[in-house]
C-alpha cells in the first residue's frame, strides 16, 4: 500500500493555499466595497460638518438679530427720555434729510452714536461695530446710507454692496464674510446681521446693522470639527483594517473547515479506494452520502469497480469471450439515474457564498454601531 501522506488526495498544502486564494478575493471585494462606503461616509460627513457650522452660525445670528430688536426699543426709548426725536418718528426723517444735505449731525444722532458706542465698548454680544442706515430713496439720498453709528468714522458713509444686500427683502439677514469687508476696511471673519427697524410710517424704513468678529469663533469650530472627524475617520480606518484581517482569518478557518469537509474528505476515499483497486482488493465500494460534492464521480468508481470484478471473474471462470459480452452488454445498458437525493449539489458554493455574506454583514454592523457611537459624541 502507499503511504498514507500521498493517500489524502487533496493535500494540506493544495487546501491552504486555495483557501487564501478564495479568502484573498473576499478581502479585496471587501476592501473596495468598503472604500466606497468610506468615500460616501466622508462626503456626507462633510456635508454634516457644514451644517452643523452653518446651523450654528445661524444660532448666533438669530440671537444678535434678537438682541437688535430689544436695542432698537431701548435706543427710541433713550432719545424719548432725553427729549430727542425718536428714530422711527417722520419727523426724524425729515430732520435727517436735512442733516444729510448739510452734513451734520442732528441731537437724535449724537444719542444714538454715545449708546451705540457704549455697547460696543461694553462687547455686548461680541459686537464690535453698529450703525443704522438708511436704503435708497429715503431722505433724499439715493444709496444705501450710514447715519447712526458706533464709530464715528462711518458718519454719511455709502454701505459697500455686499452689505447694501442684506437689505432686499428676498435675501437672508445675516452673512459670514469669511475674507473679511475690504470696502470698510476690516480684514478678518465677520458675521453682519441686518435688522429691519420698524417705523411709525409704513413707507420709511430704517436698518440695523451689527458686526461680530468671528476669527476666533470659526477657527475654533474648524478646530473642532476637524478634530471630530478626525476621531470618526480614525475609528473607520480602524474598523476597516480590524474586519479585513478578521476576515481573512475567519475566512481561511472556515475554508479550511469547508473543503476539508466538502472535499479533500470525498478525494481522500476516493484515493484509498482506488489504492486499494490497485492492490487487487475489486470488492471495495465507497460510501455514497447525500447531498455531497462527488456523488456522481462516486457512482461512477463503485460502478467501475462492480464492473470490474464481474468481468475478471468471468474470464477467469468461462473464458475471455464470457467477458467481452459482458463488456458489450455494460457498455449498452442506459445509464441509471440517481436516486433523487443523489442529485448533485454545488453545496460547498452556497456555504462559502452564505458565509461570506455573514461575514460582510456583520463587519458592517460592527463599523456602523462603531462609526454611529463616535458620530454621536461629535452631535452632543
Amino acid at each position: 500500500m502507499r503511504s498514507g501522506k500521498k493517500s489524502e488526495g487533496f493535500r494540506r498544502q493544495a487546501r491552504l493555499k486555495l483557501s487564501f486564494q478564495i479568502a484573498a478575493i473576499a478581502v479585496i471585494i471587501f476592501f473596495f466595497a468598503s472604500m466606497a462606503g468610506f468615500i460616501l461616509f466622508r462626503s456626507s460627513l462633510n456635508n454634516l460638518t457644514q451644517n452643523s457650522k452653518d446651523r450654528f452660525l445661524e444660532s448666533i445670528s438669530t440671537l444678535v438679530s434678537s438682541s437688535q430688536s430689544y436695542n432698537s426699543l431701548v435706543l427710541t426709548d433713550i432719545q424719548v427720555n432725553k427729549g430727542v426725536l425718536p428714530m422711527t418718528s417722520p419727523e426724524f426723517f425729515k430732520e435727517v434729510e436735512t442733516a444729510i444735505q448739510g452734513e451734520t449731525v442732528t441731537p437724535t444722532q449724537e444719542t444714538g452714536n454715545d449708546v451705540l458706542k457704549s455697547s460696543a465698548e461694553n462687547g455686548i454680544l461680541g459686537i464690535s461695530l453698529s450703525f443704522y442706515a438708511l436704503p435708497p430713496q429715503t431722505a433724499g439720498n439715493t444709496n444705501p446710507l450710514i447715519i447712526i453709528t458706533s464709530d464715528e468714522d462711518y458718519m454719511y458713509r455709502e454701505l459697500p454692496p455686499e452689505i447694501a444686500a442684506l437689505m432686499d427683502k428676498g435675501g437672508g439677514r445675516y452673512k459670514l464674510f469669511e475674507g473679511g469687508i475690504p470696502g470698510m476696511g476690516l480684514d478678518e471673519e465677520y458675521l453682519v446681521s441686518a435688522y429691519e427697524v420698524p417705523c411709525d410710517n409704513p413707507d420709511q424704513s430704517l436698518w440695523y446693522f451689527t458686526f461680530k468678529p468671528m476669527g476666533e469663533l470659526i477657527a475654533g469650530i474648524d478646530g473642532f470639527l476637524s478634530d471630530e472627524t478626525g476621531s470618526v475617520y480614525l475609528v473607520m480606518i480602524l474598523v476597516m483594517s480590524l474586519s479585513t484581517l478578521g476576515l481573512l482569518a475567519i475566512s481561511i478557518l472556515i475554508m479550511g473547515y469547508l473543503l476539508n469537509r466538502r472535499i479533500a474528505k470525498p478525494i481522500g476515499e476516493l484515493s484509498r479506494a482506488a489504492e486499494q483497486v490497485m492492490e487487487g482488493d475489486l470488492d471495495i465500494r465507497v460510501e455514497i452520502r447525500p447531498r455531497e460534492e462527488f456523488i456522481e464521480l462516486k457512482t461512477a468508481f463503485n460502478k467501475i469497480t462492480s464492473s470490474l470484478s464481474r468481468i475478471i471473474t468471468l474470464a477467469m471462470e468461462e473464458g475471455p469471450e464470457s467477458a467481452r459480452s459482458v463488456i458489450r452488454e455494460e457498455a449498452g445498458r442506459e445509464k441509471e439515474a440517481p436516486a433523487k437525493y443523489m442529485k448533485p449539489r454545488s453545496t460547498i458554493l452556497i456555504q462559502i457564498t452564505a458565509m461570506f455574506i455573514v461575514i460582510f454583514i456583520i463587519s458592517g454592523l460592527v463599523g456602523l454601531l462603531a462609526v454611529n457611537r463616535t458620530m454621536n459624541n461629535m452631535i452632543n
